[in-house]
Order: structure tokens, then C-alpha cells, then sequence
């Protein structure tokens, strides 16, 4: 420092720059991470102490974000992870791994221990028993970090030994053990003061009842840490809940939920008879969950012939609980009431979201009362009592925000549905959406709700209005809709026109989703002009 000049040679990190570096507590070392792996050196030599240390596997698009030591020099903590959203790509996927290396001989410490989310940063809590891991919104997550001190009592290796049912002979072999003496060693535990590391560790070993805790030392139970990831509600805390928790059918339902949809890269789409396997081993092992019914329900009424769809959704219905474990929960009306809507008892739905409605004004649960008005106006609608969605709907509009979205969805189900009884609430909700958002597919519904409610010329309007692309390139659900209204205004030529027009971008929509929904607007349009001849 006195001179300026350099004490060792250059250190080479493979091409990369260094990204953090760190020296150990004597400063007889030095901690150098590029972007990929980070390599222990000796700070008087120069010469690697250790072979590179990589938290996950080479090729995955991770960077290291912390590298340390901790305070007496004996571990290493090094985190990778994904680039934040503020500025990854698209096709970066997020996830982080975090990793614990002795500092002498480089072994990791730990299993890489995995995040389906990017890091800021890792460091060791205070006291060193934790692992303390920064997320980009503000969270800190903690994970145990406990050193088990030696030297380790007599009875472990015994312990050990009687619970694998195997032990290694003096020549170095496998031979079986008994496993009789392991009660033995479990009566001594149990009768044996807590206080030492050993002892609390054993009786948690051999602790097998509910209130068991997550870890020797943590104050959680297993019971609240598997409803916690229940209620977290994502493909991997659900499939964490079911290791600890097996049984859990309330966690196999979503989960059953969740693979019915491809929500990211990371999971593959599970086949329908997989996710009919799921859902009805979740009823089989938590029949008083109505939550579980209504995905049993979800799942054949997506993958069965609807008569047997219809026939299994009955059979759900006789076997929903009969009285909900907390008779004051609006979720179990609305789960009730979701399945008689589908097994077309709308009467009985009503009767079921009513009492969720007034259940969750009691209880004051606003999302609980918007979801059930929210049920209830759909199928009062599909009853053809729409004064009564109405109400419903504008309720919901006066107390809560409801989004574009939501509003859209609800005017496409009324413009699209099999009665397109309430045309004059499709627009009512078709305009809301218009109002927070002028994407096309909001315009596209509010186009179709006006001429589904006789307001031609105000269709005609709305769709003809150019996208980013111009006229030309408008999509044929516009265009069906399109010769429709002028066909009824008597406009034959232009519909004729557009009729064609929509019949040729129908052939280049051939990928789309939504084939049979495009299907039916292309006969209704092709009846329309063929009986006006």
C-alpha cells in the first residue's frame, strides 16, 4: 500500500472480469469471483487454493451476485442467479442458487439450495446460523445454517447404523444390522435432558407426531410449513408441501390445476390422464374440501365427453361435504355453487351464491363477496334474468375495480354464449372495458356486443376502426361481424365484400386457438347472407 506496487501476479479468472472479491479474516487469502465461478487464492502468492467453486450447473444463464467468507474464514457462501426483470430478456427464466463451500479444501458444505426466482444478493446472518437471501421486491428469505460441533456422542454412529438397517465392517464391507437396538437408543433419547445440540436433534429425529417441527430447531410445525406452501400456491411450493405431506389433497387439486396449463418453460403440460388421476386422488383423500370437488369438476368437464363429464360433476356434487368445517366460509358456497352451475342447476347455484354473498358481507370479506357476485351475475345471465345480472354487475362496478379484463371476459361470454339473452348488459360491460383499455380484443367484443344488441351502425364503427396494421389487416372475427351488419342494414355488396375478406383471413388465422369459436361465427355469417338472397 506504501508503494503502490503490485505484491503478486495478475490473477486469471478464464477470460471473465472479477465481480467480487473478498479476503478471508487473516488476510492470507483472497475470494475471487468472476461472473460464472468464484476460486480461492493465495493473496501472498497468487496461486488458486481451490479448484473453482459453481454454485449451479455450467450453461445455465445464472451470474454470481455474493461471494464471502465468513467470520472465521472456514466457509465460503457463493449465489448466482437470473438477471432481475428490470433488465433480463424475454427468454431468461428465473431462478438462483445458493451454495456453501468449506474455504481449505473447497467441498461443498450444502446442497445447491434453489430459488424459482431471481436474487439481489446472499450473505450469513449475524450469529452465522442462517443464510440470509435478498429479493429483488424487498423479501428477505432465511435458511437454516447450523455447524454441528464435535466431537459427536457415542450413541450417533450407533444411531445411524441401526436406522440405515447396515453398517461398514472392519474390512471395509456392507453387512445388515438388526435394527433392534434402535428402540433402545430412541427410550434413552427420550428420557435424556434437552439442551445439547445431539440430544434436541435425536428427539426431533424420532419425534412422529403432528406437532413436529420442520427442522431441530425451527419453531415452525410441519403442519403450518405445508399450509403455508399450500397457500403460496405455486407448481413448487406445491410439490414441496406434498413431500412433507403426501396426503395433502387440497395440494394435489392445485396442483392438478396448475399443470392443466402451461405457465412457464420450467413445467411440461400433464397429460388428461394425468390431471384426471390428480384431481380425483385429491377427492378420494380430502372429500371435505369443496375447493378439491371443484377441480375434480374443472378436470372432466375439460377432458371427458360431456354426458360422462356431466355424470361425474353429479356424482361431485353428492359427495360435497355436506356442511362446510366452517359454516360461516363464504368459499364453500361459491365452490358449491360453481358446481351446480356446471351440472346446469343455475336455480340451486343462485340459491348457494346468495348465501356466499351474504356470508362474506358478514364476515367482511371483500374478494370472497366479489367473487360470488361475480358467479351469480354470470349465471343469472345464462338463466336470461338479466335485469338481475345487472344489478349484480353494477354492484360490482360502484364497489371494487373491475378490471378490462374481467369485463371483457364476462361481455364475451354474453355475446358468445349458446342464449345471447342479455345483449344489453354484453355492451354495458363491453364499454367499461373499453373505457380502462382500446386493445383490440376490447374493441373486438364491444363490436359484436352492439350488434348482438341491434346497434348496427355503432358495430360497424367500431370495428372498422384500423389497428396498428390498417384495415387490411384486421382479423376475421372483425370481418364476419363486419358483413353481418351490413348485410342487416341492406348493405349486400359490402357484405358480400367482407364475408370474403373474412373468409380468406380465416385461412390465415388457421393456427389460432380458438378455431371453433371462428367456425361458428363463419356459419352464422354464411346462413345470414345465404337466407338474405
Amino acid at each position: 500500500a506504501s508503494s503502490g506496487r503490485p505484491l503478486i501476479e495478475p490473477i486469471p479468472l478464464e477470460g471473465q472480469e472479477a465481480v467480487r472479491l473478498a479476503f478471508s479474516p487473516d488476510g492470507q487469502r483472497l475470494l475471487a469471483a468472476s461472473m460464472y465461478e468464484a476460486r480461492v487464492w493465495d493473496a501472498r502468492t497468487g496461486k488458486p487454493l481451490t479448484d473453482p467453486l459453481r454454485p449451479c450447473e455450467t450453461g445455465l444463464r445464472t451470474f454470481i451476485v455474493s461471494a464471502q467468507f465468513d467470520r472465521a474464514g472456514k466457509r465460503i457462501l457463493v449465489a448466482a442467479s437470473s438477471p432481475n426483470a428490470s433488465w433480463a430478456k424475454d427468454d431468461v427464466l428465473a431462478s438462483a442458487t445458493v451454495r456453501v463451500w468449506d474455504s481449505r479444501t473447497g467441498q461443498p458444505l450444502t446442497e445447491p439450495l434453489e430459488f424459482p426466482e431471481a436474487i439481489q444478493s446472499a450473505q450469513f446472518s449475524p450469529d452465522e446460523q442462517h443464510l440470509l437471501i435478498a429479493l429483488p421486491d424487498g423479501r428477505v428469505r432465511a435458511w437454516e445454517l447450523l455447524q454441528p460441533p464435535l466431537p459427536v456422542p457415542d450413541w450417533l454412529p450407533e444411531l445411524a447404523e441401526e436406522a440405515a438397517g447396515q453398517r461398514l465392517s472392519g474390512q471395509g464391507v456392507l453387512e445388515p444390522v438388526s435394527g433392534d437396538a434402535l428402540i433402545g437408543i430412541k427410550r434413552t433419547i427420550q428420557q435424556a435432558a434437552s439442551g445439547g445440540y445431539y440430544v434436541d436433534w435425536a428427539k426431533w429425529f424420532f419425534d412422529d407426531g403432528a406437532a413436529r417441527r420442520v427442522s431441530p430447531h425451527s419453531g415452525t410445525t410441519v403442519a403450518k410449513y405445508v399450509e403455508a406452501l399450500t397457500q403460496e400456491n405455486t407448481i413448487q411450493s406445491l410439490n414441496e408441501a406434498l413431500v412433507f405431506s403426501p396426503s395433502n389433497g387440497l395440494a394435489l387439486a392445485r396442483l392438478a390445476r396448475h399443470l392443466s396449463t402451461k405457465e412457464d418453460d420450467k413445467h411440461d403440460l400433464a397429460s388428461p390422464g394425468e390431471l384426471e388421476f390428480l384431481s380425483d386422488r385429491a377427492a378420494t383423500l380430502s372429500p371435505d374440501e369443496p375447493e378439491v370437488w371443484l377441480v375434480r369438476a374443472e378436470m372432466v368437464e375439460r377432458f371427458q365427453p360431456p354426458a360422462r363429464a356431466l355424470a361425474t360433476i353429479e356424482e361431485s356434487l353428492a359427495r360435497f361435504p355436506k356442511k362446510p368445517k366452517v359454516p360461516e366460509k363464504p368459499e364453500f358456497w361459491s365452490a358449491k355453487g360453481l358446481l351446480l352451475a356446471k351440472a346446469n342447476r343455475f336455480d340451486d347455484a343462485c340459491l348457494a351464491f346468495g348465501k356466499a354473498i351474504t356470508l362474506a358481507e358478514l364476515a367482511g370479506a371483500p374478494a370472497d363477496l366479489n367473487q360470488a357476485l361475480t358467479n351469480r351475475a354470470a349465471v343469472l345471465s345464462r338463466m336470461g334474468r338479466c335485469t338481475e345480472s345487472r344489478d349484480d354487475y353494477e354492484r360490482l362496478l360502484k364497489t371494487t375495480s373491475l378490471t378490462a379484463s374481467q369485463c371483457n371476459q364476462a361481455a364475451w361470454d354474453l355475446v358468445t354464449g349458446g342464449d345471447k339473452r342479455c345483449p344489453e348488459l354484453a355492451v354495458m360491460l363491453a364499454e367499461e372495458a373499453a373505457r380502462q383499455d382500446h386493445s383490440w380484443s376490447i374493441r373486438n367484443t364491444l363490436g359484436v356486443a352492439y350488434y348482438r344488441n341491434s346497434q348496427l351502425q355503432k358495430a360497424i364503427d367500431v370495428l372498422s376502426q384500423p389497428d396498428a396494421g390498417g384495415l387490411s389487416s384486421a382479423r376475421a372475427e372483425d370481418l364476419f361481424f363486419l358483413a353481418m351488419a351490413h348485410q342487416q342494414l341492406g348493405h349486400w355488396e359490402q357484405a358480400q365484400d367482407y364475408y370474403r375478406k373474412a373468409s380468406k383471413a380465416s385461412e390465415a388465422q388457421v393456427g389460432d386457438s380458438d378455431q371453433a369459436e371462428l367456425r361458428s361465427f363463419k356459419a352464422e355469417a354464411e346462413a345470414l347472407l345465404r337466407n338474405a338472397q
